[in-house]
Formats: structure tokens, sequence, C-alpha cells
């Protein structure tokens, strides 16, 4: 597994939550859910530890791993069905007819509303509780409920037209309003209760149980007793606290803060019709107070945003917070509100996104201290003058001597800093050897750090080992080392299975090699850098004979030009599409006369001759 998501898995906290592995360029591969997160996701490093069948490609394909805590068990449950659902990851399973938890509706914008179990939300006025992660559990609460305040269970159409009560009233589960047998007022009276109980804000559904639980015990009636025990529990499961999924349709962003001193971590959630479907997590180092940097940061946030919420949270007042709301309305189009919620369930969202800021600043500061270490460790074991803060690393790639090309790839702060990457195409004198490409690259560095004041880095690695620090002994003693560390670092090595040569460091002008022990943090950074600049020269090359390829094909056509060739690719896209077309369809193009178009038409379909 890749040496990020290791280094990751080992930060997790043991709270509960949801998982996310993404690949390179940021897909969704995977989204699970844990009571413990670290527990959950160490098991992804154990061989064997998890046998179903994605779990190798996974492992192949994951480069970053995230989190995000939720409250509890349940509410990870949810949070994963959203998440899943919004960004469909590779390896979770996606149901055609797209069903959800079940959650309660409450039709109270009818004259006599109606209690029942749905599994999609709508701007309907009515009110929804929920989801429930378990169908069973939410039947049996609403079981509960529903002897206790007995509501009309039939649709809007038989109870308009009914003109004697039904077989609930019968056994005393509905009231019966659809032929006047209880009045408006005391059928709303029944109603608000319920939605009280759910919204927490009464406990006399919990009251009435317990106390017939009483008294039924008190009457030896133990079966009446055990049955209104179970049904208590029931109730208890109804009244969750929901964060991951809000029944209010509202689109809105959560903003927290967690800080120490002048370290502090911004958390953001963004709900989307009451679902939360992202987060993001931003660090920074400040004197300046909470509401200062809190504006600060939302004008920039905004600024670039793909998508505005109806309603901001937020843990402070912020300056100039009228100034604030203009500008994101404005780049909005439409109307916003910001809040600073004090009680009640938007407390509860800022809560929990504070815990997740919390934790995320704990995993920014675990990883400043290892990365301070490593490089620390690096400094000493390779005896280097610079603190290696920011490391470069060069490789070649080439095939047969052909579309030679070189890599350059930056890590500051153990971390890649991929806009600081760069690709060298090597000229044709040094290409297909890999000694001159890589001191032609080189050298181009160091002369611009030297000549064009580029800025210089701590440390310049070099895949290879003596024979290609050797090759570069004449740059180096013309270019001057310009304040840089120099190190060459070369592969392992096997023999029938076992280690011949572990990994080594060279330097210029030494023959002995410094061994890193493996294992250890210092060893993984110095592969890690090594391997990544590797992979991005092998990637450049690829695309460098693609383009060949592509090009030596049209080339070898008479009398069709650069710009001609152009207009073909932008026409058909591929190579593949320019030999299907028929004669007339090349010759459509503009500049492609049809003779031009035979020729092109007979060149590509040779073979099949």
């Amino acid at each position: 597994m890749h040496a990020d998501v290791i280094e990751s898995a080992n930060k997790f906290p043991t709270q509960s939550g949801v998982y996310i592995f993404k690949d390179d360029d940021g897909t969704h591969l995977y989204i699970g859910k844990a009571g413990n997160l670290r527990t959950r996701i160490r098991s992804y490093l154990i061989d064997g530890a998890d046998t179903r069948p994605f779990i190798g490609l996974l492992k192949l394909r994951a480069t970053s791993l995230e989190f995000l805590i939720t409250s509890d068990d349940r509410e990870a449950l949810i949070l994963e069905n959203n998440l899943i659902k919004k960004f469909k990851p590779l390896y979770n399973v996606h149901l055609r007819d797209d069903k959800t938890y079940l959650s309660i509706r409450i039709s109270v914008g009818k004259e006599f509303p109606k209690l029942s179990l749905v599994r999609k939300f709508r701007k309907d006025g009515a009110k929804y509780f929920g989801p429930y992660t378990s169908a069973t559990k939410l039947r049996a609460g609403v079981d509960a409920i529903r002897r206790m305040y007995p509501l009309r269970r039939c649709s809007d159409h038989e109870f308009r037209n009914r003109s004697r009560p039904c077989v609930y009233h019968d056994i005393k589960l509905c009231h019966a309003p659809c032929v006047g047998k209880i009045s408006k007022e005391d059928y709303a009276e029944i109603v608000q209760k319920i939605i009280d109980f759910l919204e927490f804000r009464s406990d006399e559904i919990m009251f009435d149980m317990r106390a017939a639980m009483q008294k039924a015990s008190e009457m030896m009636s133990f079966e009446l007793a055990v049955t209104l025990r179970d049904q208590l529990e029931a109730l208890e499961f109804v009244r969750i606290r929901q964060h991951a999924h809000i029944p209010d349709f509202e689109d809105r962003d959560v903003f927290a803060i967690y800080r120490a001193a002048e370290e502090m971590q911004i958390f953001s959630t963004r709900y989307r019709e009451g679902k939360l479907v992202e987060t993001s997590s931003h660090h920074f180092k400040t004197p300046l107070p909470d509401s200062e940097i809190l504006n600060q940061f939302l004008s920039m946030y905004y600024n670039s945003a793909i998508d505005y919420p109806r309603e901001i949270l937020l843990p402070v007042k912020v300056d100039d917070e009228e100034i604030l709301r203009n500008y994101i309305c404005d780049k909005a189009n439409c109307r916003i509100s910001i809040r600073v919620p004090r009680r009640g369930q938007l407390k509860r969202l800022l809560d929990l996104a504070t815990e997740n800021a919390k934790a995320a600043f704990k995993d920014v500061l675990k990883q400043e201290t290892l990365e301070e270490a490593t490089l620390e460790a690096l400094q000493a074991n390779l005896d280097l003058r610079n603190f290696p803060m920011r490391i470069e690393c060069y490789d070649i790639s080439t095939f047969m001597g052909k579309q030679t090309v070189g890599s350059q790839v930056v890590f500051e702060h153990c971390n890649p800093d991929k806009s600081r990457y760069r690709h060298y195409n090597i000229s044709d004198a040094n290409a297909g050897n890999d000694f001159h490409a890589m001191a032609e690259m080189l050298g181009r560095r160091l002369r611009r750090i030297n000549e064009e004041k580029d800025e210089a880095p701590d440390l310049i690695m070099i895949d290879g080992g003596r024979p290609q620090l050797n090759a570069l002994k004449d740059l180096i003693s013309d270019e001057g080392y310009v304040g840089v560390d120099i190190v060459g670092i070369a592969k392992q090595r096997k023999k029938r299975g076992s280690i011949k040569f572990p990994e080594r460091v060279y330097k210029p002008f030494e023959d002995r090699a410094t061994i890193i022990e493996a294992d250890t943090p210092e060893n993984h950074l110095l592969k890690r850098i090594r391997d990544e600049a590797h992979r991005f020269a092998i990637e450049f090359h690829r695309k460098q004979r693609k383009k060949e390829g592509i090009k030596s094909v049209l080339d070898s056509i008479p009398g069709l030009g650069a710009k001609r060739r152009h207009k073909l690719l932008s026409h058909f896209g591929t190579v593949a599409a320019i030999k299907q077309a028929s004669i007339e369809e090349l010759s459509s193009v503009d500049g492609i006369s049809r003779t031009l178009a035979t020729t092109i038409h007979t060149h590509l379909n040779k073979d099949k001759d």
C-alpha cells in the first residue's frame, strides 16, 4: 500500500466515523464506516486480514486516505450512505433502485396530519425525522407511538370518502377523524405531542410509557411489562439526534475553529438539501483573532466556490459581517444568511464540525512533529550541511535511446509540492546515455540557481549510486555546490531472493556509502521521493512516445503537412478514427482534397489489402 496511506492510517482517531480512499486524481475509490476508525484502517494494512476480492486492487491504487468523525456508529452509517450516493466510489456497491433508509414523515400541512414511513424526503411542507439505520427498530418505535397517540393511517382519498370508522378505530388505534370522532383542535394537540417528542422538546411519551410499565409490573402483568419495556427501547431509538442528514432541505455550510496559541484549524462541512456531502480542513499559523482570520478565510473560500449555500453557520461573529454577506451574495446571486447558533440542532452541527477540527488539528501537529524528527534524522545520518526542508529529486526515462526525458519532483516538509514538478526534454546528443542526460538536466537546474537566482533546494537527490555521481563530478566542480547538498540513492539489490546490497546513499567525491537503517521514517522518505521521481519520469516518457507514434504514422503520408495533420486530428480526434474514415469523410475536412484523401486512406489501410 502507498506510503501516504500507511502514514495516514497510524494517525486515525479511535472514534466512530467514515473513511475515504482516493487515488492520485482525487477519485473516490472506496468509502467505509467504522465504530473505531484507527482499528478498522489498520486491518487493511495486515496481509490476509481482509479477504474481499477488491482489497488487492484498492491497495495498489489508493494514494490518500481521509476520515470524518461522526457522533456514533448509526450516524456513520447514514453518512456513508450519503457519500456513496454522491461520489459513486469504484469499489462500493451501488443499488439500482437507489433505496435508502426509512424516515418518519408527518404531513403537518394537512387538516388531520398522518404519520407514515418513507424512504425519500420531499419539499412538500411535511416534517421529516431520520433517516434511521434499523427499519425493524424504527417500525417498533413508531408502533409504540401510534398505540399511545393514535393518528389516522388511511390515504387522503380514503379519508375524504369514508362514511364509517375503519378497523383501526375498532381496535383503538385511530380516533377516526374521518367521521368526526375527534375535533381538529384535539387531534392537532396529539400531533404536536409527537413532534415535540421527536424534536427533543418533551419527554411526555417516555414518561407515560414508564408509568404504564411500572403499573403493569405492580399488577404482576409481567408479559405486558416486558412488552412495554421493549417499546420503550424502540422509542429511545426513534429519538436519535442526526447530524449527517438534516431533514430541512437547507443548503448550508458550517465552519468550525480549533486553535492553540497561533496554530489554528478551520474545518468546513457542506450540507446540500439537508445531507452532509463534503468536508475540508485548513491549517493556519497566525496571531490574528478568530473573527478576523475567519473573515479573510471566508472571502477567499467563496471567491472560488462552484456553488453557494443559503445559510452559513459560524462559531463567532466576524468583522464587517454585512460587507462579507453582501460580497458572498453578489457572487452567489441570491440571499444568504450568516448565523452563530447558540443552541438546538444547528449548534449540534457546529459542535460536530468542531470535533472534526480538533481531530484535524492534532493530526497536523503530529505530522509536523514526525516530519521535523524525520528530517533531523536524515540530516544527521547523511551529515548534510543544510536542514533538508526542501528536497528535489531527478530521474531519467528512455526507451532504446529514444524520447529520453527527465523529471524533477519537489518535496517540502516531507510532502510533495506538485506545483513545482518539472519535465525536461533531453537533447539528441545526450539521448540514450543516462549519465550524460542526467548531467544535462542537472546542469540546467544548477545554472538557473547560479545565474538566474532561482530558488535553491536544501538537498538534491538523483536516482543512482556511485557511477551516476562520478559522471557529475565535472559538473559539480564547474557549477559549484551553490550551497546545495547533493546525494545519489542506489536501489536495493537482491540475489537468489536474499538482499545482497541494501539501499545505499552516496555523496560526491566520497567512495563510502551511507546505509540508512531499513523501516525508519527517513528511509521511507528517501524511497518515496525516489519512486515519485521515477513515476513522474515514466509518465512523461509514455506521453512523449504516444505523441511520437501518432506523429510518425501521419508524417509518412506524402503531401500531408503539419497544418493538415492538425486539422485531421482536430476533426477526428485520433489516428484510429482517421484510419476508419471513408475517402468522402476525409475530403470533407477543410484543406483535404479528394486526391489527398485517397492517398491518406490508401496509406493508412494498406495493411488490409
